[in-house]
């Protein structure tokens, strides 16, 4: 369409919206220069931002201009002429109704232009375009009133709670300037917090720097707006994901994103999109659809969320009984907010469809270093076309720092602060120099390698379990080195305590040596009188085993003479046991018996052991020869037979007595 054509649009809708009854002069005149603003601003990125193989998204049409127009009109009359909660807390300075107007142009301009660039150099040129535009259609009142940027947001209100803290009414999305990001990034914590909360098991420890700040409210203004949905571009680990489920939970939309599996394929993608049709359509409920490229098992998924996006139908996607049962819902709904539409069964499925394409806001994140991503934009160019594009640029070292003092700042290092400080702004620094040498490395051979959010991710946990790896084994050499110390302090403090012992004992010592030493010469006399006693002991040994060779011998001729005399003892017992009491008698009755009988019997007195006559010479006749003999006692002898048991005791006599 012509340039008249497009004024003719935007600027009758501005005239529309901001009436004299609203409105004061100044303002008004803002709005009269908008629509050639706008326009002189989108020709100028038309011509100078064209695009390349490596910015093929480089296009601006009608819907770009239908996005900024759409937020200017998107926000309160009351955030433009109060300005908001901010301004009734005296935080916004320099406030008014026509500088909150063209802070407002040049922020939703920001949003749809310089939000898809590439690169900082053209963020840069883009900049330079809209200042040079701004200055010479506004004059001064363009640097006053955007001397600073500004952040519109939807979240500053809270709910509404009566005494019993229970809900009474949700907190009103209004659309105003949210103040500087640091007022800002508090609100956002405070609703990172609750998210962990209520999500312990998906708890996110995000680190909201600048940057990551600003993207978090790009996605959150997308999800506030109808039919906003977003084209999330940024390598690993830049934080596409989890901002924009913060983003969700502050906009209090479900979230969905789909769980892969082997048996994952088109049907079970159409199944979850019931799914989301139902929760954005049927019940009007704000729904964020989470898809990464990660999550595209088949291509064929890509037609179907291209489809969404340029018509809102998925052919098929529901049966018409359930479609007809779900517009019955609608009824009411459909009868108050299309006025004059008769209610046929085609007019209450459109209503449905556009309540999905109001709700529902899909999110791809894709990263531009996919050798796909281009391909797939222009296999499906809605995807590039009906979304809003936010570009992550690589983090700058100020985010470097940020990320890394939020994931080492409460970790506990043994250092001062002054050191940890340091290691904090050096880790940034590191990961920012070996970027730029990978930019020198393309520059001079032609070859990327890149350095992700993703890798310094992993750098800083790499670095924290490598440093409670270390310390600890540190602390454990520590602990023994510490002990050994222990153990020779202990052990000095013990020889002091000895050599004081070691005095006292000596004493003792040498007290008990001289004792020794008299001891030792007692013993030593002992064993002089010992060694005279053994040898006469050993003298002794030696007499006594030469007795009893000699005894031994004698014992061996008495045996042999005992073997001679036996016979005759036993001839002897044989006698005795012949020997009657008549004999006795009879010979004790002879007065004078032969000298053998005599001799027999002076035998006997020997043999009992009982006294004989005094010895006195005789010769006696044996055997009719004369031997010279002694007299004999027979007298003794016959005084011993007239005992009773004489006869008894010779025979006791004869078999033990003579042993």
């Amino acid at each position: 369409p012509s340039i008249t054509s497009i004024n003719d649009i935007y600027g009758q809708m501005l005239v529309g919206r901001f009436t004299p009854n609203d409105f004061d002069d100044a303002t008004l005149d803002v709005v009269g220069k908008l629509t050639e603003s706008t326009i002189r601003l989108w020709r100028s990125m038309k011509s100078k931002m064209l695009p390349t193989p490596a910015k093929f998204h480089y296009v601006y049409n009608m819907r770009d201009l239908s996005r900024i127009f759409q937020g200017i009109l998107f926000t309160p009359k009351e955030s433009i002429i109060e300005g908001g909660l901010r301004a009734k807390e005296g935080k916004l300075d320099n406030f008014s109704p026509p500088n909150m107007m063209l802070g407002l142009w040049r922020h939703e301009c920001d949003r749809v232009f310089c939000d898809k660039l590439t690169t900082a150099r053209d963020k840069e040129g883009y900049d330079g375009l809209i200042s040079e535009i701004g200055q010479d259609v506004f004059a001064d009142a363009y640097d006053t009133a955007c001397s600073s940027p500004k952040y519109m947001v939807s979240f500053l209100r809270d709910d509404i709670y009566d005494e019993d803290e229970i809900l009474i009414d949700e907190a009103p999305k209004i659309y105003e300037d949210g103040g500087s990001l640091d007022m800002i990034r508090d609100r956002a914590l405070m609703f990172l917090d609750k998210y962990n909360e209520e999500n312990p098991s998906k708890k996110m420890e995000l680190v909201l720097f600048e940057d990551a700040l600003k993207h978090m409210l790009r996605i959150n203004r997308l999800i506030e707006m109808p039919r906003g949905s977003g084209l999330l571009v940024g390598v690993g680990g830049s934080g596409k994901q989890s901002l924009t489920r913060l983003a969700a939970y502050i906009s209090k939309a479900m979230c969905f994103q789909i769980t892969l599996t082997k048996q994952y394929n088109r049907s079970s993608l159409l199944d979850d999109i019931r799914i989301l049709y139902k929760s954005a359509g049927h019940k009007r409920q704000p729904t964020v659809f989470l898809f990464t490229e990660s999550e595209i098992k088949d291509e064929v998924f890509l037609e179907t969320i291209n489809s969404i996006l340029s018509t809102g139908e998925v052919p098929g996607l529901f049966a018409k009984d359930e479609m007809m049962a779900m517009t019955a819902d609608l009824h009411n709904d459909f009868i108050r907010d299309r006025l004059g539409k008769e209610e046929t069964q085609a007019n209450l499925k459109q209503y449905f469809t556009d309540c999905v394409r109001d709700n529902l806001h899909i999110m791809l994140c894709m990263s531009p270093l996919n050798p796909k991503f281009p391909v797939r934009a222009r296999k499906f160019p809605g995807l590039v076309s009906s979304p809003t594009i936010d570009w992550f640029l690589p983090w700058p070292e100020e985010a470097l720092v940020s990320v890394s003092h939020g994931f080492i700042n409460d970790f506990p290092l043994d250092c001062s602060d002054n050191v940890k400080s340091s290691l904090i702004t050096h880790m940034g620094r590191v990961h920012k120099m070996v970027s730029d040498v990978c930019d020198e490395y393309f520059n001079s051979m032609r070859r990327k390698v890149y350095q992700t959010p993703k890798s310094y991710l992993s750098f800083i946990a790499a670095y924290k379990s490598m440093y409670n790896e270390k310390l600890s084994a540190l602390k454990e050499k520590e602990g023994r080195v510490r002990l050994g110390l222990e153990k020779l302090e202990q052990g000095a403090k013990d020889v002091e305590k000895l050599k004081s012992v070691l005095a006292d004992e000596q004493v003792k010592l040498e007290q008990t040596s001289r004792k020794v030493n008299d001891m030792l010469e007692t013993v030593n006399m002992s064993k002089a009188e010992a060694k005279i006693e053994e040898e006469r002991v050993e003298a002794i040994k030696k007499k006594c085993e030469s007795d009893a060779v000699r005894i031994q011998k004698d014992k061996e001729s008495c045996e042999a003479d005992l073997a001679a005399a036996q016979p005759h003892v036993d001839k002897a017992n044989k006698a005795i046991k012949e020997v009657k009491e008549g004999h006795i008698s009879e010979i004790k009755k002879l007065a004078n018996p032969s000298d053998i009988i005599k001799l027999v019997f002076d035998c006997v007195l020997i043999l009992f052991q009982l006294p004989l006559t005094p010895v006195n010479p005789t010769k006696i006749t044996v055997d009719k020869q004369e031997y010279d003999w002694f007299e004999a006692s027979f007298k003794q002898a016959q005084q011993l037979m007239s005992a009773q048991s004489f006869l008894k005791d010779v025979t006791i006599f004869g078999a033990s007595g003579k042993d």
